[in-house]
């Protein structure tokens, strides 16, 4: 007979339920960055407040919908969301050119 699933697991195999949530406000939080986004832009999109944005961007538990809510709105979440911790160190260390064109 099966036991019954322990509630307070947080370690399925490779599975760490702080890292997900972590990886997921990370990626959310660096797609706000590049689209250059607003909290009251994403809470027009998502249909959360600004608040409660905030607090996904930093690690608290996302609903499910709004993931994938978020994910169709911005398909490049799911790449943000594969980047490696040094990935996301060495893209936190670029900075943007303004480089002009020079043409011939």
């Amino acid at each position: 007979m099966a036991s019954a699933p322990q509630p307070n697991r947080t370690n399925a195999g490779d599975f760490d339920r702080f890292d997900v949530l972590s990886r997921m406000g990370s990626a959310l939080g660096r797609v706000k960055a590049t689209r250059r986004l607003s909290l009251p832009d994403m809470e027009e999109a998502l249909g959360k407040s600004e608040d409660q944005i905030a607090r996904y961007i930093a690690g608290a538990d996302m609903p499910a919908s709004v993931w994938m809510k978020a994910l169709h709105l911005w398909p490049e979440l799911a790449d943000r969301f594969e980047e490696t911790t040094t990935e996301r160190a060495m893209q936190g260390r670029q900075i943007p050119l303004e480089l002009r064109e020079v043409r011939p």
